[in-house]
């Protein structure tokens, strides 16, 4: 112990420098153990995002074909109503009057 004037100075007792690596490293590995499982869950959530982007191209692929039939479909509806309508501005030029 050392003195000063009036007031007495106490030394705190240190740690021992094995015990200060073995904190650390005890603090290491903990951090490392952390590590391990975020790169876990990381992985895990990439793994979840391949399986939903493979998942959403199928379905778009899907809404594709489908927008392509109806493509068609409406083509088809356009040309017979177009057909239809001419047939009738044919008829209604010849004088014939349209049968109810």
């Amino acid at each position: 112990m050392r003195t000063h004037a009036t007031a007495t100075i106490i030394d705190f007792p240190a740690r021992p420098p094995a015990d200060r690596l073995a904190a650390a490293l005890a603090k290491l590995s903990a951090a490392m153990t952390e590590q391990r499982e975020a790169v876990a869950s990381w992985r895990a959530a990439l793994g979840d995002l391949a399986v939903t982007s493979q998942a959403i191209g199928h379905d778009l692929s899907d809404l594709q074909h489908s927008l392509t039939k109806l493509g068609q479909t409406v083509a088809t509806l356009h040309d017979d109503a177009t057909a239809t309508i001419d047939w009738a501005d044919a008829t209604l030029a010849c004088g014939v009057a349209p049968r109810h």
